[in-house]
């Protein structure tokens, strides 16, 4: 009877490393989060997905998908209360990143204003007029939600 050789255990655990290291050099962080999270909802694990996608918003924080998906999982477990939170965390993100930009010239500041209000963009006073993509958006929902959450 023969026996069967074993491999050495150094040679199977470099193996292993290397197509753990294959595995992360085709994702970055996020994705593998994001992948995650998706794999955990496709699976029926919502409380799972739920835990990566915040984890993915973290490194992330103006991926919109994330946000999305989040609120459905909440919505779909009646989980108002967390559903609001990455509403609000959400349009907090997005209105961060589309603040203006502050210059230290104050010409160019002026012209930007001036060329903003002048195609609408904002009031005299610089506020602005229309809530970009997804915002917008994301505060119909929260008003919907405080109306749902009142009844």
């Amino acid at each position: 009877m023969a026996t069967k050789k074993r491999a050495p255990v150094k040679e199977i655990a470099a193996a292993k490393k290397e197509e753990k290291q294959a595995v992360e050099k085709e994702l970055p962080a996020k994705d593998n989060f994001a992948a995650m999270a998706k794999y955990f909802e496709e699976e029926g694990k919502p409380e799972d997905a739920a835990r990566y996608y915040e984890k993915a918003i973290k490194i992330h924080p103006t991926d919109r998908t994330h946000y999305n998906r989040l609120m459905i999982i909440y919505g779909k477990q009646k989980d108002r209360a967390n559903e609001l939170r990455i509403i609000d965390a959400g349009i907090k993100a997005f209105t961060d990143f589309y603040a203006p930009s502050t210059s230290n010239n104050t010409n160019v500041v002026k012209i930007s204003k001036k060329l903003n209000f002048l195609v609408g963009l904002t009031d005299k006073k610089g506020k602005s007029l229309h809530d970009p993509e997804p915002i917008s958006t994301w505060k119909k929902r929260k008003e919907l939600l405080l109306k749902k959450s009142k009844k």
